[in-house]
């Protein structure tokens, strides 16, 4: 629908969709879409009971840098 109206979106990917979706990256750089890094995957960072961490911060930023890395190696593909 996007190519059809000639509209152009971000779009927030989860890095763990590279492997689920081979392809799906680099399909969207292709058509002129934003790659936006939605972190490494949809696990919790807070327990939603008790709202305490569950990763550290050093664990957070290093699993985030692993997401970008990841879509920017597969965003460079197309």
């Amino acid at each position: 629908m996007l190519d059809e109206f000639n509209v152009n979106a971000t779009f927030f990917v989860v890095a763990d969709t590279i492997e689920h979706y081979p392809g799906l990256v680099e399909s969207i750089v292709d058509r002129g879409h934003e790659l936006a890094c939605h972190g490494l995957s949809h696990a919790c960072k807070i327990d939603p009971e008790t709202k305490k961490q569950l990763m550290s911060v050093e664990d957070f930023e290093q699993r985030t840098l692993t997401a970008k890395k990841m879509l920017e190696k597969s965003a460079e593909k197309s």
